[in-house]
């Protein structure tokens, strides 16, 4: 399954961080995204149950203290998984994916 995260930074992408769990194993990480302003990440993912979390070095989330920033995670038919931009240090989301 292909899964889609969308980032629209604040003025600090360098404080943004995320990465997927399974089973409490960490299986995808993001890149320093120093100097960005949108990125758009693609991984492929087998079937299972999976927790997206995304971080803020300042726990101050990506909106709106220090801009307009937020994230979507949607699957490869655009289904919407998460939308967020207001978090503090972190925000989880549980994620499935079919066989």
């Amino acid at each position: 399954h292909n899964l889609f995260i969308n980032l629209n930074f604040d003025q600090y992408p360098v404080d943004t961080s995320w990465d997927i769990s399974q089973g409490g194993v960490i299986v995808e990480t993001s890149p320093s995204y120093d100097g960005a302003t949108q990125v758009t990440e693609e991984l492929c993912l087998l079937p299972g149950d999976y927790v997206f979390t995304i971080y803020d070095v300042y726990q101050d989330g990506m909106c709106c203290k220090w801009g307009e920033g937020n994230y979507t995670i949607t699957t490869d038919v655009q289904v919407v998984i998460k939308e967020g931009a207001e978090f503090g240090a972190s925000e989880s989301t549980s994620i499935t994916l079919p066989i």
